[in-house]
């Protein structure tokens, strides 16, 4: 009844509609006002008290645009909103992305004592942050 060109078809199909899925799955930690800023971030530590000083780079972003980078105490999973979910957080910086898709130069920030950028406020302890990057249009 079906032949095998249109099992090709369906197969590819198939493909496209699980890679969609599978991609709308994996979400960055967005105000509602921003775009996904698909990149990767590296930094100069992975670890430090307050004051350390660390650098961030990035690559694999929408060109020539700016992105925002935040400190936050708030683990963001996937759809996580910052101002929604994500509550507390520090904006430490923010950087130009150049026609490479990467940061123009490196981000450097101290670790903040206190992250009071969002609607909770914390005092920096000694436990696990995270650092979120987002442009906004």
């Amino acid at each position: 009844m079906y032949g095998e060109k249109w099992f090709s078809k369906m197969k590819r199909a198939l493909a496209l509609v699980l890679s969609v899925i599978i991609l709308s799955g994996i979400m960055p930690v967005l105000p509602s006002d921003s775009v996904f800023a698909a990149g990767l971030v590296t930094l100069s530590k992975s670890e430090g008290s307050v004051g350390t000083q660390v650098e961030v780079n990035g690559s694999g972003y929408v060109s020539d645009l700016m992105v925002k980078v935040y400190f936050s105490s708030d683990d963001a999973g996937v759809g996580r909103e910052i101002d929604t979910q994500v509550k507390s957080y520090e904006l430490v910086g923010e950087v130009k992305i150049n026609s490479q898709s990467i940061f123009l130069s490196p981000l450097y920030f101290n670790a903040p004592s206190r992250i009071d950028d969002g609607s909770v406020y914390k005092n920096v302890g000694s436990c696990l942050y995270y650092i979120y990057t987002i442009f906004e249009q």
